[in-house]
């Protein structure tokens, strides 16, 4: 029985990923990613980023941050192209809201 198991368990290939990303990954011949994290972010960019991120959140003038839109402040619908536009409900579709659903049979 147990050489009966060990003979499957040898003809079982190992899985391969039929999937290939491009970046990352495991390289199975180091057993880590591709590229050490000290690479991706050296030592000194911790001190660059804390320093331009305080420099943002501190403004020196008035004006909103770049990118910044008030909530309601996008863009009207009837400047959307058609595909974008709500579809109008029928009678019937607001009469099930209505009543809490459809029909229970």
């Amino acid at each position: 029985m147990a050489s009966t198991l060990s003979q499957i368990w040898k003809a079982i290939k190992p899985h391969v990923p039929l999937i290939k990303f491009r970046k990352g990954g495991i390289d199975k011949s180091r057993g880590l990613c591709e590229l050490p994290l000290s690479s991706i972010y050296p030592v000194n960019a911790a001190a660059n980023v804390l320093a331009t991120s305080q420099a943002q959140h501190n403004p020196t003038s008035n004006a909103p941050a770049i990118g910044y839109t008030p909530r309601g402040s996008g863009i009207d619908e009837e400047f959307l192209p058609p595909r974008y536009h709500r579809k109008q409900m029928s009678l019937l579709e607001m009469e099930i809201i209505e009543r809490g659903g459809p029909d229970k049979l």
